[in-house]
């Protein structure tokens, strides 16, 4: 079987599922969020649990394809807790109308008015 594997010429392309588009980048995401949630971006770098942060962590994973290290370097924390505020920012927008509200102005300047899935 891995000579005819062998035989077969390799294709360059990526396979779909490891295909990525990334739609924006990180600091257009940033100044779309400081915009949407009324506040300056030294403001969200201070550590805390406020929904600014949580909106960076979930649109910079999943509209810029940032790791949740870069992510977590940026907010001065570790992988771990930008991964945690990432699976938070999903929650609340399911369950806080508030803070759905302000994700999706957000989008909206950047020009995505849907969620990714």
């Amino acid at each position: 079987m891995q000579k005819l594997i062998d035989s077969a010429p390799r294709s360059s392309a990526h396979p779909k599922s490891q295909r990525r588009v990334v739609l924006t980048s990180f600091d257009a995401i940033i100044d779309a969020v400081s915009l949407a949630f009324g506040e300056p971006e030294e403001s969200i770098r201070i550590r805390s649990q406020r929904p600014a942060r949580k909106a960076i962590a979930l649109l910079g994973s999943e509209k810029a394809g940032l790791t949740f290290v870069a992510i977590g370097a940026w907010l001065g924390i570790t992988s771990e807790a930008a991964s945690y505020l990432t699976r938070r920012a999903r929650v609340l927008e399911q369950s806080d109308d508030e803070f759905a509200s302000r994700l999706r102005q957000a989008r909206l300047h950047l020009g995505i008015d849907h969620p990714p899935f």
